[in-house]
């Protein structure tokens, strides 16, 4: 399949499932997870994808909240993606990984808002996440 008519393939697929991710396209497609990462990264370059579904629209939630990510970063990115989780303080941990991610990062902030806006830093220098956010629960004495 050629490049130009797998990326039109790739954008249909995202269009019609927008929280699918990098592995399900890839499968799909019969090409590897960072290779669907890099096609859907192009497509937002592009500004063919213009918003990520994924992100987070929570009404009134007010409290902690915490996301485990997975990433693959290029080696080319590598000392950009170490920049930013050097500037977060709020990263529990940072862990380089073996399979399809190269890292598995989590973080906790105070509002959704702030998940957006690291996964939106992220994202300028990773080919692929797939974040589970969830809010922090408390537990009473």
């Amino acid at each position: 399949m050629n490049t130009q008519l797998l990326e039109e393939r790739i954008l249909l697929e995202v269009t019609r499932n927008p929280n699918i991710s990098m592995r399900e396209l890839a499968r799909q497609f019969d090409i590897q997870p960072v290779q669907a990462g890099a096609y859907v990264q192009e497509l937002r370059k592009n500004g063919k994808i213009k918003v990520d579904s994924w992100l987070f629209h929570t009404g009134d939630f007010v409290g902690p909240v915490s996301c485990i990510m997975e990433t693959t970063v290029s080696t080319n990115q590598l000392d950009s993606f170490k920049e930013i989780i050097n500037t977060y303080t709020d990263i529990e941990f940072c862990y380089q990984v073996a399979g399809d991610a190269c890292f598995l990062v989590k973080v906790q902030h105070d509002t959704y808002k702030e998940i957006e806006t690291f996964i939106r830093n992220l994202q300028t220098v990773v080919q692929t996440i797939i974040p589970l956010v969830f809010p922090v629960e408390y537990q009473t004495a």
